[in-house]
């Protein structure tokens, strides 16, 4: 199913557009990114609010000196486990705005939330945060027995989590129940030139910005592999899931490439288009649409 959820953007959409393009850009310029990643302090993720504890019963281990949380609703806790996977192109550690989508998720499923602090390019690439999460969700499987369990995440972690369930299909392990998706990043190589043309309107997000963050990532491998860039992945075998994207997001080329073969091909996906809508705008939990995404996401997982 592919549908486009509102025609038009929304007042409040509209104020959040305009006030997070007063904030520092998320990256650098793309002749500057290498140089000043490379001189940057120890990425810290943003501290936890007392929101997150208050909503939620929060244990935090370490998995292979990472650390990781688990995160239990104290209320209208329902069978469903998430494996949650930030954004910030996989070098901006968890940001602030990810504990707001944390919470409205958990409203909305009733899941308890893991959330792995996964290491960052260009200080790593991608084999030692592939290896985590694997081991993260084999833990999660056979520790909660008969839980339903989905990967999910935004932008880079969009990417992560559908390439997770790309590496379980070839090793012949579990798939997850369902995957969702928040602006995910399918193609690290930004080979659709039609983003191009988004791109004025992105607010965040540069084609050529993030070609450079997915070659740190991918390091010396191919970063247009399949397991990398899942536009260009074989769908057979993989779980149902849903997509949540804005008109007004470089990745929006990609993600809408991705879900109408899905669709032609008779997977379960579900694909809903927000006109207007910025990179990431669940980040803006106020807005119409990001409440619309956080509903559609509890009706897709009580569903399955």
């Amino acid at each position: 199913m592919i549908e486009t959820a509102f025609d038009t953007p929304s007042l409040r959409l509209r104020i959040a557009k305009t006030l997070f393009k007063l904030l520092p850009a998320p990256f650098p310029e793309a002749s500057e990114i290498r140089e000043k990643l490379a001189r940057r302090k120890p990425p810290q993720a943003a501290p936890m609010p007392r929101a997150v504890e208050k909503q939620f019963v929060v244990e935090q281990q370490d998995h292979w000196g990472v650390p990781v949380y688990h995160l239990t609703p104290r209320e209208n806790r329902s069978e469903w486990q998430i494996v949650y996977l930030h954004g910030g192109g996989y070098v901006n550690p968890m940001h602030a705005v990810h504990w707001g989508v944390l919470r409205e998720l958990a409203k909305a499923t009733g899941a308890t939330i893991t959330l792995p602090l996964y290491p960052l390019a260009p200080e790593h690439d991608y084999k030692p945060g592939r290896d985590l999460v694997l081991d993260i969700y084999e833990h999660i499987r056979v520790e909660n027995p008969g839980a339903k369990i989905a990967l999910a995440g935004d932008s880079a972690g969009g990417n992560f989590a559908l390439g997770t369930a790309i590496r379980l299909r070839e090793s012949e392990h579990p798939q997850p129940d369902a995957l969702v998706l928040f602006a995910p990043w399918m193609d690290l190589t930004m080979a659709d030139e039609r983003a191009r043309i988004v791109e004025q309107h992105d607010i965040m997000l540069g084609v050529d910005r993030l070609r450079i963050c997915g070659e740190m990532w991918a390091g010396e491998d191919d970063p247009a592999r399949h397991d990398l860039s899942p536009l260009n992945a074989e769908l057979s075998g993989l779980p149902p899931m849903a997509i949540f994207q804005g008109t007004h997001d470089i990745l929006c080329v990609d993600a809408r490439s991705f879900a109408e073969r899905a669709e032609a091909e008779g997977h379960k996906v579900r694909y809903y288009e927000y006109e207007g809508a910025f990179h990431d705008f669940m980040i803006a939990t106020f807005t119409r649409e990001a409440q619309h995404c956080y509903a559609r996401t509890g009706e897709f997982l009580d569903s399955l």
